[in-house]
């Protein structure tokens, strides 16, 4: 039996169902407050201030941008270049 439709429907109902419940959401809280944002909310759970040296970061402002900067370019590697595909 190939499963490869079976996971080609299941990867787009994922990435669909995703999207959708991120960005419902999303434009939500840019309609009505903006402070309800994902990203204002990563800025509050961070306490990230406008125009803060790197020199300021804590631990976990490095910790959060290694994850962030790890899974672009990965992704960003896989999904555009084919970097580590079999």
């Amino acid at each position: 039996m190939d499963h490869s439709r079976t996971f080609t429907h299941y990867w787009l109902a994922w990435a669909l169902v995703t999207f959708v419940a991120f960005l419902g959401p999303e434009v939500y809280a840019l309609v009505t407050n903006w402070r309800n944002t994902l990203s204002a909310q990563v800025w509050r759970m961070l306490t990230v201030q406008a125009g803060q040296p790197i020199g300021q970061w804590s631990a976990s402002h490095f910790w959060f941008a290694g994850i962030y900067v790890t899974a672009t370019v990965w992704l960003g590697g896989h999904f555009l270049f084919r970097w580590w595909a079999s």
